[in-house]
């Protein structure tokens, strides 16, 4: 029954009831109003209804996570970090481990020695891959009594780079632990060349500019003000592009 102009006051508020009941259950079964109930609070109570909502949907991205068919063996390079541990719980520095990490390696913060620190890199790593948590659990466990100071792990998982980056890590950055630096530092050394994936290709757009005389120029060998260039719409465009995938990819 649906409500319109015309209808009695018994007809609306039987209209309104039988909407009710159809929607009832799913309201009150859903995770949000299951949390709050168990609470004994409401869950579209206004200061608490966002807090339950994203609650709910932490909950429904862990149950996504668990849910996902299980590999039957951990990838090469999880493997390879495990078999590292030694029977404490610990990893060493070595260059193995470094290559299993993906080769580029921050050094430690000052006053964290280097097995502590080795051991904080491994286990950070290893998080970055939920879909081969029942694989790490152990190794996890086993690695907890050394994760201390309480902020060695953050610092870790900030410091050590993804092993697959887009663009080329600077390696005085990345031992600084700041190799976010390394995209300002390929911008300012090679423009936006230095952020197209690898194996395109020989580049289509070749890096020329136009002088009024029609004469081609190295865009990377001259020197003086851009005014006296005038770049092609192509590659201006092309530039656009790049830029809106790096911006995309930071927001991940």
């Amino acid at each position: 029954m649906q409500l319109h102009p015309g209808m009695s006051w018994r007809e609306r508020e039987a209209a309104k009831k039988e909407y009710f009941d159809k929607y009832v259950g799913g309201f009150t079964s859903s995770t949000a109003s299951l949390l709050a109930n168990k609470e004994g609070v409401c869950s579209t109570t206004p200061h608490l209804q966002q807090h339950y909502i994203r609650t709910a949907e932490h909950i429904s991205n862990e149950e996504h996570i668990r849910s996902r068919p299980r590999s039957p063996q951990a990838t090469p390079d999880i493997q390879a970090v495990i078999k590292l541990q030694d029977r404490l719980g610990r990893w060493d520095q070595s260059e193995a481990l470094w290559g299993a990490l993906g080769g580029h390696v921050p050094e430690p913060p000052y006053g964290i020695v280097g097995w502590r620190w080795a051991t904080a890199l491994a286990v950070a790593y290893m998080r970055r891959s939920p879909e081969q948590q029942h694989f790490c659990e152990q190794s996890y466990s086993k690695a907890q009594e050394w994760l201390q100071p309480p902020w060695l792990l953050k610092s870790a998982r900030d410091a050590l780079p993804p092993k697959d980056c887009y663009f080329e890590l600077d390696e005085e950055a990345v031992k600084k632990g700041t190799w976010r630096d390394s995209e300002s530092i390929n911008m300012g050394k090679a423009g936006y060349h230095n952020f197209v994936g690898k194996g395109a290709g020989p580049d289509p757009y070749p890096r020329t500019g136009r002088l009024a005389s029609g004469d081609s120029v190295d865009m990377g060998t001259l020197e003086g003000s851009a005014d006296t260039l005038t770049t092609s719409a192509t590659e201006w465009a092309r530039k656009q592009v790049i830029f809106a995938c790096m911006h995309e990819e930071r927001r991940r």
